[in-house]
C-alpha cells in the first residue's frame, strides 16, 4: 500500500457513520478521571454538564454514575443512538442532536462543558463563542483524549510503524494542541495525565483500530493486506490470546469565565 498523504481532509460526520458500529470496543476512560474532576474542577453531583461531541456516550457515562445531569451533544444519527440505548437508565441522561458550534442549549446554563476524544473535528473560534455562551459564570471547559503511548514497549512501537503504514496521515500534533491553545486563549489552564492501559483480545484489537476515522474501511483497496499485517502484529506480541495497548488518558482543564 503506498504512503497515504499528509493533510488529508476527513468528514466526521461521513466517517464516523461507518464507524460507530466499532466504537464500544475502544478504552474507556478511568475512574480516576472522575476522581481528578471532583478535585480540581470541585464537581458536585448538581453540576449540570455539557459532554460535547460526546459520540457513544464513553465520557457521558463516567459523568453520569455521580448522579449528574448531563446533556450529551452529537450530530452523527448513529453514535448518537447508540449512546441512547446504551445510556437510557441513568435519570440524569439528556441526548441532544448539535454540534460544537451551535449547542442546543440556553446562555448560563451549564457548570462545565466536556469534550472526550472530539475536539479536534471543532472549529474552534465558533466553538469556543459557545462554550463561553453556555458556560455560568466560574464554568469549567475540560478536554479529554486517550493518547496512545508510543514509546512505552516494543508492541507500541511497531504498532506505531503499522499505523504509519496503513492509515491516512493527518500529520502530527503539537504538544499543546493548536486547538488547545486557542480554545484556551487568555486563560490559565492545566495539562494531567493519567496513564490507562487496555489488555484486549484479537478481536477487540481489530474493531478498535476499525473504529478510528483514519484507518481503512473494509472493502477498500488493500484491505485485505491491512488485515493481514493487523493479524501478525497482534500474534507476534499477544500474550494469553492478548495484547496490551499503552494510552495515556491526557487532560486539560481550566476556567474560560
Amino acid at each position: 500500500m503506498p504512503q497515504n498523504q499528509k493533510n488529508h481532509v476527513i468528514d466526521p460526520l461521513q466517517a464516523f457513520s461507518k464507524k460507530a458500529v466499532y466504537y464500544h470496543n475502544r478504552p474507556r476512560y478511568p475512574r480516576q478521571l472522575l476522581d481528578l474532576l471532583i478535585k480540581e474542577c470541585g464537581l458536585k453531583p448538581e453540576s449540570v454538564i455539557a459532554d460535547i461531541g460526546s459520540g457513544t456516550g464513553f465520557l457521558t457515562r463516567l459523568l453520569l454514575t455521580m448522579g449528574n445531569k448531563v446533556f450529551a451533544v452529537e450530530p452523527n444519527e448513529e453514535m448518537r443512538c447508540i449512546a441512547e440505548n446504551d445510556l437510557v437508565d441513568f435519570p440524569g441522561f439528556i441526548s441532544l442532536k448539535g454540534k460544537a458550534e451551535k449547542i442546543p442549549l440556553p446562555a448560563e446554563s451549564v457548570d462545565v462543558v466536556a469534550v472526550g476524544q472530539a475536539l479536534h473535528w471543532f472549529e474552534i473560534a465558533a466553538a469556543r463563542s459557545e462554550f463561553l455562551r453556555i458556560l455560568r459564570p466560574g464554568g469549567w471547559i475540560v478536554v479529554v483524549d486517550n493518547v496512545m503511548n508510543n514509546d512505552a514497549s516494543s508492541f507500541m512501537l511497531s504498532y506505531q510503524k503499522f499505523r504509519d503504514q496503513f492509515f491516512t496521515d493527518l500529520g502530527t500534533a503539537a504538544d499543546p494542541p493548536e486547538k488547545i491553545v486557542r480554545l484556551f486563549k487568555q486563560v490559565n489552564y492545566q495539562k494531567y495525565s493519567i496513564t490507562n492501559p487496555f489488555r484486549c483480545d484479537e478481536s477487540v484489537f481489530r474493531a478498535g483500530i476499525l473504529s478510528s476515522a483514519t484507518a481503512p474501511l473494509p472493502g477498500s483497496e488493500g484491505f485485505a493486506e491491512f488485515e493481514a499485517a493487523l493479524h501478525l502484529l497482534f500474534t507476534q506480541f499477544q500474550s494469553d490470546e492478548k495484547v496490551e495497548v499503552l494510552f495515556d488518558t491526557v487532560v486539560w482543564m481550566g476556567k474560560l469565565k
